[in-house]
């Protein structure tokens, strides 16, 4: 991604308040990082957190904040910690790709992408 102004957004789902605060950090670490590595300039940050909710599905309400606010353009970049918190579906997680993708939103995750997936059977 080139230069330029950013306006960047953390998703969260289903952490206690110690995590959810673990996570801000970890983001606003990355954000920092890349305003120093790419010379990024980041116009806003906001954050979408479906506390207590699980990824399993998109039946989240911040979650369809965020996917409104892709379609209005008004996000850049997505952060991540961890990609499940986003989505443990492989078929949701391809849906929002597209999404994301169709309005030109970079999803960064932060943390190595393992494991995320549940399978047909839970």
């Amino acid at each position: 991604m080139h230069r330029g102004l950013y306006s960047c957004f953390l998703y969260s789902s289903s952490c206690g308040a110690d995590g959810l605060e673990a996570q801000r950090n970890d983001i606003r670490k990355g954000i920092e990082y890349r305003e120093t590595l790419n010379r990024w300039v980041v116009a806003s940050t906001d954050y979408y957190i479906d506390a207590g909710r699980s990824a399993k599905d998109q039946n989240r309400p911040e979650l369809q904040r965020l996917k409104a606010d892709v379609v209005a353009r008004k996000i850049d970049i997505i952060f991540v910690v961890k990609l499940d918190r986003l989505t443990r579906s492989l078929l949701d997680f391809v849906e929002l790709w597209d999404l994301f993708a169709k309005h030109d939103v970079r999803l960064l995750c932060l943390r190595s992408v393992r494991h995320i997936f549940r399978d047909a059977s839970n």
